[in-house]
């Protein structure tokens, strides 16, 4: 699975010195590589079944969607729209099935057994998986418990960033603020920025 969360995030990577610098000097370098890669995500990412158990988490299944979105974009970006369409139907689809499949309608939230709950959700909220933007599944899912004192589901610093992005999507500006300063404050007051 880790080997498999660095492949989507290389995707996101590439997306995101696009958005930074405006050049697609390196989107075209890596078009081909791309090309390979969604070829072999689309194996490792089996459609959602209703009647089965998935074969990978909810948030795989998120980051997969994101990066689909993202692949997308980027080919967009290179005038190769052709590329870009099918990719949107099948996040389409996708969305579809993560629903059906991790939202729990009872609990209103999003659920994965394998990983944090904090990030699960805050992923789902990032990639607007339900109509509305929901301020309170932010709330309650994501800022709540990353400002509990004991949280046992507490998501890597690498994944918190998703929590924050949620929380600010959601209109919590101040509650993310507050979170940066809870969490990693004490770095900045030792020096960390000098």
């Amino acid at each position: 699975a880790r080997s498999l969360d660095s492949m989507l995030a290389w995707v996101g990577a590439l997306w995101e010195h696009y958005l930074h610098t405006g050049r697609n000097h390196l989107l075209r370098d890596c078009q081909p590589v791309l090309d390979r890669l969604l070829e072999f995500l689309a194996r490792a990412f089996p459609p959602l079944q209703d009647d089965s158990k998935p074969t990978t988490s909810a948030s795989l299944n998120l980051l997969y969607l994101q990066a689909l979105r993202q692949s997308a974009s980027i080919y967009e970006a290179l005038g190769m729209g052709a590329k870009s369409d099918p990719l949107l139907h099948k996040t389409t689809a996708l969305a579809q099935s993560i629903e059906k499949t991790f939202w729990d309608p009872k609990s209103k939230s999003w659920k994965d057994t394998a990983n944090d709950p904090i990030s699960v959700n805050a992923l789902a909220l990032r990639l607007k998986l339900r109509p509305d933007p929901d301020a309170v599944l932010a709330k309650e899912a994501v800022q709540k418990p990353m400002t509990a004192r004991r949280s046992k589901t507490a998501p890597s610093p690498a994944q918190a960033v998703y929590a924050l992005e949620a929380l600010i999507e959601a209109d919590l500006r101040a509650e993310a603020l507050e979170i940066i300063r809870a969490r990693w404050g004490a770095m900045i007051d030792r020096g960390a920025l000098a």
